[in-house]
């Protein structure tokens, strides 16, 4: 068995579980969006789930640390950083937030505050 160095632990602590995910859908596009998200938003992400949305099967479900669960596609993940501006405006005891769009620049997205459904 193959000993872990520090270094190599340390890269993985903080990290995201990534569920359902194959060869094809973690991709290096995929992986390097992660990648350049702020360190603070990378650690608020407990999970990360591929398939569980039906009409888009490319929808990717974020679970956070704070119980807010996001839904979000690889091209809208750069909007998660607004995602602490997001959280605080949220005005309702509503968790699921919907970043369905980006905008004319990849700075611009539209997020959705949506009610849980049981």
């Amino acid at each position: 068995m193959k000993e872990i160095s520090k270094d190599s632990l340390s890269a993985i602590l903080g990290l995201p579980v990534f569920v359902g995910f194959d060869e094809n859908t973690l991709s290096k596009q995929l992986l390097n969006a992660f990648g350049a998200l702020d360190p603070g938003i990378l650690n608020a992400i407990s999970e990360v789930h591929i398939g569980q949305v039906q009409y888009d099967p490319s929808v990717m479900t974020l679970v956070m640390n704070n119980n807010y669960t996001v839904f979000i596609k690889t091209e809208t993940l750069p909007q998660m950083k607004s995602y602490a501006s997001i959280v605080s405006a949220n005005q309702t005891d509503d968790r699921r937030i919907i970043i369905n769009e980006h905008g004319p620049t990849s700075d611009s997205a539209i997020a959705s505050i949506v009610p849980c459904t049981p």
